[in-house]
């Protein structure tokens, strides 16, 4: 048989606009009446794309996948993270290290300061964890229970909960977003971290005065504690408390602080867990070293409780990190076709202004959430598309790294068809649009990278190993 030689022709504007509503409709389809997971939903996409690029643009196959592995490539070292998230998950929990930050951070909970108590607590906890979603799903239901309590309305509750959380899982060194974001720009997750200090520090500030603020209200009346106490009853019943499980955190600190690789530092973090969980909570020698595959099941007959001490290990990774899989995919295929460059890229080279140019990335990204329903895929594709941009202007692609990080990954939890507003459903009982205004982290996020951005404050010079392409 012959082989196809047919040239190859570029994508059209028209054909990009065509291409981009049937990704709209195809998203929404799959979210909204099919119920398709993420992962599939994205793979059909890059399915239907990549069927177009080789009939109708006469891409050869081998093309796609070439720029498929380059995406893979780059983005693995975010995934082999993934994977010692999974460690840290199981081990802490086994440990009792977590249960521990959990049990003394309820101590602090009083009616007057509910609303900041779990804005704070929550973000230290999804620090420590590198997962909002765990937070939300287990602390996060204990908090609501305490809320209840106090009276306290569940829209602002659920948001502080959740706001605290996601800021906590975007600055956490454990994170998939953050890493994510160092494999798709330069540097580390810790490189992440401190590039985001300038806008999240003053956001934090913003959004403790307001829940401040907003916690007056509800003041009054007495303060049914039972929830607390049910929790610390069933975490003391569980796991025995020693200052000595603090060790795996300061590892984590130490490491660092001291700039070790961010990979050794998780997997030492996890050894000593485990052999914490030995000396202190009376695991065997394999079952504490088995909770970083198969994570920790617990079953005290509390369905609250069980959820916080349920969980981690690698296999807690799988879905995750197939979902990037089909991210990398569907980001390789989008960049060999130019879909994204063609209804993006003229818009990109156009903006000369620093100020512009962030806040179009901002909102590029935000974009990218509504047609992908993933901040991941989002975040892979705007990286790629505003990189050089970001360089040419002579800022570091860590300025990128801070605008995709703090202005668009927190909509996982405000566009309907995404996963972080399922999981707030399905745990608070709560639509988008009820706790969307109380989001004060996100909004006050968004403002400080816009108002650095134009005023030129904290800009992050073009690093040496940066080169302009």
């Amino acid at each position: 048989m012959k082989k196809n030689t047919k040239p190859e022709r570029k994508l059209s504007f028209v054909e990009a606009l065509v291409l981009l509503v049937v990704i709209i409709v195809v998203i929404f389809l799959n979210a909204m009446k099919f119920k398709v997971e993420t992962g599939l939903s994205v793979l059909s996409i890059a399915m239907i794309i990549g069927a177009y690029g080789m009939l109708a643009l006469h891409i050869p196959w081998d093309d796609m996948m070439t720029e498929m592995l380059k995406v893979f490539q780059n983005g693995m070292g975010a995934v082999m993270i993934l994977l010692m998230v999974g460690f840290i998950g199981g081990s802490w929990t086994a440990s009792g290290t977590t249960p521990m930050l959990i049990y003394y951070g309820l101590d602090l909970i009083t009616p007057s300061v509910y609303l900041i108590v779990a804005f704070l607590l929550s973000a230290v906890l999804g620090m420590a964890t590198g997962s909002a979603w765990a937070i939300i799903s287990s602390v996060g239901l204990a908090l609501m229970g305490v809320a209840q309590g106090l009276g306290v309305p569940t829209a602002p509750a659920a948001a502080a909960i959740a706001g605290g959380a996601y800021v906590g899982d975007m600055w956490s060194p454990f994170s998939d977003v953050p890493n994510l974001a160092s494999a798709c720009t330069r540097g580390t997750s810790f490189d992440v971290f401190k590039a985001m200090i300038p806008t999240q520090v003053p956001a934090v500030i913003v959004s403790i005065v307001l829940y401040g603020i907003l916690g007056i209200r509800y003041a009054s009346g007495s303060f049914d504690n039972s929830a607390v106490i049910e929790i610390q009853t069933a975490l003391s019943g569980v796991y025995s408390w020693n200052i000595l499980l603090l060790l795996p955190l300061i590892v984590v600190i130490g490491g660092v602080v001291l700039k070790f690789p961010t990979i050794p530092t998780l997997v030492a973090s996890s050894l000593v867990a485990v052999v914490e969980a030995i000396v202190f909570q009376g695991m065997s020698g394999s079952a504490a070293f088995n909770v970083l595959y198969g994570g920790v099941v617990t079953d005290t007959g509390n369905e609250t409780i069980d959820s916080l001490l349920s969980g981690g290990g690698l296999t807690s990774m799988m879905s995750l990190i197939l979902i990037i899989f089909c991210a990398f995919a569907f980001a390789g295929i989008i960049e060999r076709v130019g879909l994204l460059k063609i209804l993006l890229g003229g818009l990109a080279s156009k903006s000369k202004n620093r100020g512009m140019t962030i806040a179009l990335s901002m909102i590029s990204g935000i974009v990218g959430v509504y047609l992908t329903a993933s901040v991941y895929v989002s975040e892979i594709l705007n990286c790629r598309i505003w990189n050089d941009v970001y360089k040419k202007q002579g800022m570091s692609t860590l300025m990128n790294a801070r605008v995709q990080n703090g202005g668009m990954s927190n909509w996982g939890m405000i566009v309907p068809w995404s996963g972080g507003v399922a999981v707030m459903a399905n745990c608070f009982g709560l639509s988008w649009e009820q706790y969307a205004p109380y989001l004060f982290m996100t909004w006050a996020s968004m403002f400080f990278i816009l108002l650095w951005g134009f005023i030129g404050k904290f800009t992050i010079p073009l690093e040496e190993d940066e080169s302009v392409e």
